[in-house]
């Protein structure tokens, strides 16, 4: 997985609570899972940019592992 992902899963979500066919029940439920999955990517983004930022400190380049989760492989 890759922060590319985590962004298409956060972009699905708002098509999904945009959605004018959804009845109150369903739009509640949407955003309700919407905000677990909201809570979930701050964690990942945050983890992510702890990685990088403790690379960068190290004064290496971003080797594999996390080139693939930040989405920046060459």
């Amino acid at each position: 997985n890759s922060l590319q992902d985590l962004n298409n899963i956060l972009f699905e979500q708002i098509e999904r609570i945009n959605d004018d066919s959804l009845t109150e029940t369903e739009l509640q439920s949407a955003i309700k899972k919407a905000d677990g999955i909201n809570r979930l990517a701050t964690t990942i983004v945050n983890n992510a940019n702890l990685q990088l930022r403790a690379y960068q400190e190290m004064g290496r380049k971003a080797e594999k592992g996390i080139q693939k989760t930040l989405g920046i492989e060459e």
